[in-house]
């Protein structure tokens, strides 16, 4: 899979210099600043931002601020590169919101394992939400920076399946808009609301299955789903059995 890379430079010449290093591995999108970079997020989905601070740091650090107290922009990781390193400018990338702080010499291969670390991490983000763990607040944040990602989680686990939950409640329960919280989701799990809301639907039918106590045709309209047909069809898609063999393969398990 080709991740997309946002790089943004004050200069066509540090963009270019940086995209010839990563348009191999990586699609590469550039901007030169925050306003041109929210232009280019609202049309890609963007797995990873990298920051030239230029020669004013001042200028990279509010950069930095900016993307991340945008809510377009706030989840995506960011790479902050400066001119210079020492303890202050680590400091100062830190409260800027910077997920990593490169200064000094560039190395490529630095630089790739950064890279692959913070896509790395957004991929067990996604696995998060399809294996379906539950979220711990006392479990420390898979992307140490991102809140909204426990906060989505919470929303998800607290949609009450049998009342048919939409994108629409979702969206209330997360404080946004339906459009922000489409392209909010998609860059950070690569899954639709709906999709999203679907896995919990599916989620919630296995623990009711494996309590054996219900049917399938009463899982199925318990968990919104219209037709009993319907319903196996999107278990099958998901656990890879049907919700009836499911439910004997639980009951043999807990009689073992």
């Amino acid at each position: 899979m080709c991740h997309n890379v946002l790089i943004i430079a004050p200069s066509r010449e540090s963009q270019q210099a940086l995209s010839n290093k990563l348009s191999i591995d990586y699609q590469v999108f550039a901007a030169n600043d925050f306003t041109n970079s929210i232009v280019v997020l609202k049309k890609q989905p963007i797995q990873l931002i990298i920051c030239l601070a230029g020669d004013k740091h001042a200028s990279g650090f509010f950069l930095c601020r900016q993307l991340k107290s945008n809510s377009i922009s706030a989840h995506i990781p960011v790479i902050l590169i400066t001119a210079r390193e020492n303890l202050q400018i680590r400091i100062k990338s830190l409260e800027a919101g910077a997920d990593v702080h490169m200064g000094g010499t560039l190395f490529r291969e630095y630089l790739d394992a950064q890279m692959r670390n913070l896509i790395a991490n957004r991929v067990k983000v996604r696995q998060h939400f399809v294996k379906g763990t539950v979220a711990d607040d006392n479990q420390p944040d898979l992307t140490g920076k991102d809140q909204i990602i426990k906060k989505l989680s919470s929303c998800l686990f607290g949609l009450r399946p049998n009342n048919n939950p939409g994108v629409d409640q979702l969206a209330q329960m997360m404080h946004m808009s339906r459009p922000t919280l489409y392209r909010k989701m998609k860059h950070i799990t690569n899954l639709t609301p709906n999709e999203l809301i679907n896995e919990a639907r599916l989620r919630k039918a296995a623990e009711l299955l494996a309590d054996g106590g219900y049917r399938v045709s009463e899982v199925a309209r318990m968990v919104g789903y219209g037709s009993p047909s319907s319903f196996g069809k999107s278990f099958l898609k998901q656990f890879k059995v049907t919700p009836a063999t499911y439910q004997r393969m639980k009951k043999i398990m807990d009689a073992a």
